[in-house]
């Protein structure tokens, strides 16, 4: 006989019970998932950034997994406003003026004016600022105020002017 607390040493290779119970399965998971759990920007480089501001004190971990989050779907919107501008030119290239077109006429991304300016061909620079140059007016001649007001001879007052004689 055998003690509850003895174990059988031959294993076993069906469950006691024969009869099978369908098991819990995980249900399926969408790729849009799979995509959150992995990051594609370097969280050791976001955290850097974080550090060279001087009001920087620190951040949890899960707040520069969020912004890597945050930055890469901003990245992914950005992208895809541009690949439709794209489209809309007949390419399937995208362009530096796609994202400078997207940037310029979407109020929201306003605030990239100055990182993704509008290209301009340098024949036009050159000719604006030689336009510029035409049309600044001269510099006047700086004017002497010596000769604009007229010195008058002045007699120096003297201890005897000042007393009257009259007393």
């Amino acid at each position: 006989m055998s003690s509850p607390t003895e174990v059988n040493d031959t294993p076993m290779t069906s469950p006691p019970n024969t009869q099978t119970q369908p098991e819990a399965s995980n249900p399926p998971r969408n790729d849009i998932e799979e995509e959150e759990d992995t990051v594609s920007l370097p969280l050791s480089k976001i955290k850097r950034i974080f550090k060279m501001d001087s009001e920087y004190t620190g951040a949890s971990q899960s707040s520069v997994y969020s912004t890597a989050i945050a930055t890469e779907l901003f990245i992914q919107y950005l992208t895809e406003q541009a690949v439709a501008m794209a489209k809309l030119d007949k390419r399937k290239k995208l362009l530096y003026k796609d994202l400078s077109n997207v940037v310029s006429s979407q109020d929201s991304l306003n605030f990239l004016v100055d990182t993704v300016p509008k290209t301009v061909p340098l024949k036009e620079v050159l000719d604006t600022a030689t336009q510029e140059k035409i049309e600044q007016p001269k510099p006047q001649p700086k004017v002497d105020i010596t000769n604009m007001f007229p010195r008058k001879e002045v007699k120096k007052a003297t201890i005897t002017d000042l007393v009257s004689n009259d007393s």
